[in-house]
């Protein structure tokens, strides 16, 4: 699934499943399934909970089906979130953002190696994206099947 931002800049999201008993060995409940997205061209991995999935799902199916929704949505502690900027009729501009500097909690300290700033490794990156209809419908679409695909491993 990829958002094409206003200024060219490309997000690519990639769910794949990790199944968190054959990596760690122990044994997971069905609604705590752990999936990955990758965000190419940024250079982040993440880790997500179906739940959230199915909100960002619900939240562009709201948008394309002009229902009231928030005009934020937060997901995965906070970090990844997405902002409804315009809404109109036949066109949405939304902004992807990715905030690594609000620390996870349960995650002790970060270890920076000598001469390495926290500013030059933690950042907050985000991205506009302008969208019709058209392609609020695929995204919804392509977000349920990667979901889909994703769940059945």
């Amino acid at each position: 699934m990829r958002f094409n931002g206003i200024y060219n800049q490309i997000i690519e999201f990639r769910l794949e499943y990790h199944n968190l008993e054959e990596l760690t060995g122990i044994k997971e409940e069905s609604d705590y399934r752990i999936l990955h997205l990758e965000i190419e061209k940024v250079g982040m991995c993440m880790s997500f909970l179906i739940s959230d999935v199915k909100k960002i799902i619900e939240w562009f199916e709201g948008l394309l089906l002009n229902k009231p929704i928030e005009p934020r949505l937060l997901t995965s502690y906070n970090r990844l979130y997405f902002d409804l900027l315009k809404n109109n009729l036949s066109s949405k501009i939304i902004r992807i953002t990715y905030d690594d500097t609000i620390p996870v909690p349960g995650f002790g300290a970060y270890s920076l190696g000598p001469g390495i700033k926290k500013e030059d490794v933690f950042k907050k990156r985000s991205l506009k994206c302008e969208m019709d209809n058209i392609e609020l419908q695929k995204i919804v679409k392509e977000l349920r099947i990667e979901l889909t695909k994703s769940c059945k491993k």
